[in-house]
């Protein structure tokens, strides 16, 4: 089943919220790239210091034990809290006088010191902890020459452990905050944007619109330049006809295909009216305008041979809308259906009460429409073939005018048909 495409305002709104929707993913990419990697980046920087400042203290206490330096500048901050174990084999040889600190993280490093080979970080309860070999700290930190051999470089057990950690957590919960700021203020700021791209994208479409405009002036402009011409042609067809009997087979051509045409420009006037006028709504009653329509196509299908039959439930009644504009509905879809109709020549109209709202259906058998073609019918100038016996054509705007009709009052409509076989098409009179 196959609803009718969008009109020019919804197709606009739909552009404009594609525009939007494609701008916001981006910023949305935006927001979370910025979102994630800003808080990473200052997690990382505050890393490095952190691991750069406690390096500096481990050199500070190897140089101490081993070399040159002096105890009293293993920390040059003493607010920071910094603890150090230097161990072997033997015993602790230095541990910072932190004694509560020290004991705690000591403890819980010490169980990596087996999964060990150079250097172990970890980032556990505030503090960033490293475990150190000798062999690291030998290859990779900056350390004195020995007290002893001033030429030689500090001389350092193999089985030299150090244990050592710096306490960054009000670090860590300054960058948490920034994080969690940071990540408000954009969400703020991407829920801001979004009716402001909105608004902005109006006015992107502001040629598309001026666009559709010009369109539908030049076509109802156009469709009332033609009327008067075409009149002055079929009067003087008619006269020629009437003083020229020997040619009235190529007059009477002219006369019908003045008349085609006619027909044609009236359905784009229709058209015109019905996408730019604004008619005054009512209340019909929709039973009685169909009932009075299907009678009087009672004639046209017995001349042609038509099985044709509605049943139309009684009292049916569609508020804001407008009889002329039903009429016109109806009878397009009817009169499609008697063009179309073939094979058994069968014909159904109907207007139920359904718990969605009243449905008018209209069906014929026969179609030549492929099912993979249905959207097409409700486009302007396209045309399905006639039936073998049928000499009558349209103007190929009859469900074009439908389609806008059901836009017009928002009921919606569809098409469910098989080819060659039959069709139907279904109104839902919200």
């Amino acid at each position: 089943m196959t609803r009718y495409r969008l009109t020019a305002k919804q197709l606009i709104l739909k552009e404009r919220l594609s525009i939007t929707s494609l701008v916001m993913a981006v910023l949305a990419v935006f927001v979370v790239l910025v979102g994630i990697l800003v808080p990473l980046f200052q997690r990382r920087s505050l890393s490095s210091g952190a691991y750069t400042k406690l390096d500096s203290v481990v050199i500070n206490a190897i140089n101490a034990n081993y070399g040159y330096g002096s105890s009293e500048n293993i920390n040059p901050d003493v607010n920071e809290l910094i603890f150090v174990v230097i161990s072997t084999e033997e015993g602790d040889v230095y541990v910072t006088e932190n004694s509560s600190l020290t004991i705690h993280y000591y403890e819980h490093l010490a169980n990596k010191k087996d999964k060990v080979k150079d250097r172990y970080n970890e980032m556990f309860e505030g503090y960033f902890l490293s475990v150190m070999t000798a062999n690291y700290i030998s290859e990779n930190l900056n350390i004195d020459r020995s007290a002893i051999l001033p030429t030689e470089p500090i001389g350092i057990p193999d089985d030299l452990v150090i244990y050592a950690g710096i306490n960054r957590q009000s670090d860590i919960e300054a960058v948490d905050s920034a994080a969690w700021i940071l990540a408000m203020v954009l969400v703020v700021g991407y829920l801001i944007l979004g009716p402001i791209v909105f608004l902005i994208s109006n006015r992107v479409m502001k040629p598309t619109r001026e666009a559709i405009r010009h369109e539908k002036e030049f076509v109802a402009n156009a469709s009332h330049e033609l009327k008067t011409p075409l009149a002055i042609i079929t009067a003087d067809a008619e006269i020629l006809r009437e003083k020229n009997p020997e040619n009235s087979q190529y007059v009477s051509n002219i006369i019908s295909q003045c008349a085609n045409m006619n027909e044609t420009v009236l359905d784009m006037i229709d058209l015109s009216k019905l996408e730019t006028a604004q008619r005054p709504l009512e209340s019909v009653n929709f039973s009685q305008l169909l009932l009075n329509l299907c009678l009087s196509f009672d004639a046209l299908a017995y001349e042609r041979g038509i099985t044709y039959s509605y049943d139309i439930d009684e009292n049916i009644v569609l508020e804001k809308t407008d009889s002329k504009n039903l009429t016109r509905l109806s009878n397009l879809l009817i009169d499609n259906a008697m063009k179309y109709t073939e094979n058994e020549k069968i014909i159904s109209v109907s207007l139920k009460n359904t718990k969605k709202g009243p449905v008018f259906m209209v069906y014929n058998t026969g179609c030549q429409v492929h099912d993979e073609d249905r959207e097409k019918v409700f486009e302007r100038f396209y045309q399905g073939k006639s039936g073998a016996d049928n000499e009558r054509k349209g103007s190929g705007l009859g469900l074009a005018i439908v389609k806008q009709i059901c836009e017009t009052y928002q009921y919606v409509v569809s098409i469910n048909s098989h080819y060659l076989k039959d069709m139907c098409f279904t109104v839902l009179l919200k």
